[in-house]
């Protein structure tokens, strides 16, 4: 009865290796597509003097409330949101753009005011990549246009959580 089940258990772990053996030849090789870095977290600071903060990797997001103190809340985006928010950055080539990016000055439009200021810092499993930009100018640039439309997905996230509703309207405004 014993050397039975040690034979059955021989075979039915024979079967399991072979089954995790190599796959067929007409599957395709997942080797050979390029991976995207793993996400560890990312910080996004926006508006303003770039005083809204959403920071993944302490889960919070932190509002400019402009003449009162900044008030922080916890605030957390699913797999979901984030899995988004990375494929976009991908889909415009996040990780080519320079650290401090700018639009040429031959391409620049009307001096917007008061304008915008972000920082996107974007933590891989291969290091952390980080891109401020100033929106002051109307430009038609391609490459700005990409940056701004990361920025208004993330804000469009931030903004439809149910903790930013709850938050007051900051006192004042900018010039």
């Amino acid at each position: 009865m014993g050397a039975r089940r040690l034979s059955l258990g021989v075979v039915v772990m024979v079967l399991a290796l072979a089954a995790c053996g190599t796959p067929p030849t007409d599957a395709p090789s997942t080797s050979a597509r390029p991976t995207a870095p793993a996400v560890g977290g990312l910080v996004f600071t926006y508006g303003v003097g770039a005083k809204n903060v959403l920071d993944t990797a302490r889960g919070t997001f932190t509002k400019d409330m402009i003449l009162a103190s900044p008030i922080r809340v916890p605030m957390e985006l699913s797999a979901g949101e984030m899995a988004r928010i990375f494929a976009k950055l991908h889909e415009i080539g996040f990780f080519s753009y320079p650290a401090v990016f700018s639009v040429p000055r031959a391409e620049r439009g009307g001096q917007m005011t008061p304008f915008a200021s972000y920082r996107l810092e974007v933590k891989t499993d291969t290091g952390t990549n980080v891109v401020t930009w100033d929106d002051r100018f109307g430009s038609d640039n391609e490459r700005a246009l990409r940056l701004r439309s990361v920025a208004h997905l993330i804000e469009s996230i931030i903004v439809a959580k149910p903790d930013y509703g709850r938050l007051p309207e900051p006192q004042g405004g900018y010039l």
